[in-house]
């Protein structure tokens, strides 16, 4: 990419779309980079060669992962929704 590279892009994308999973991909086989690329946030790093099956493997569980964590996110609001309701309906009964 001419104008920023895979890590100023992540960077963006993380502050744009906090919940997107981001798989990044590769020329530079750097071990010191792949860490970088996970502390920074990426979900997974695919380095080149790879095959197309091997990034729609990335992608599927990418995808996965960003259903399960909003799913997860629903579940525990309705655990809050239902503990704040029935904190009211404990107050309402002492009264």
């Amino acid at each position: 990419m001419p104008e920023m590279d895979g890590f100023v892009l992540l960077e963006r994308t993380k502050d744009r779309f906090p919940d997107m999973p981001f798989v990044m991909e590769t020329a530079v086989h750097d071990g010191s980079l792949i860490v970088k690329a996970y502390r920074d946030g990426a979900y997974d790093y695919v380095s080149k060669p790879f095959t197309s099956e091997w990034l729609v493997a990335a992608a599927r569980r990418a995808l996965e992962y960003r259903r399960l964590k909003l799913e997860n996110r629903a579940y525990q609001a309705r655990l809050f929704d239902g503990a704040v309701a029935a904190q009211g309906e404990t107050v309402e009964s002492a009264s």
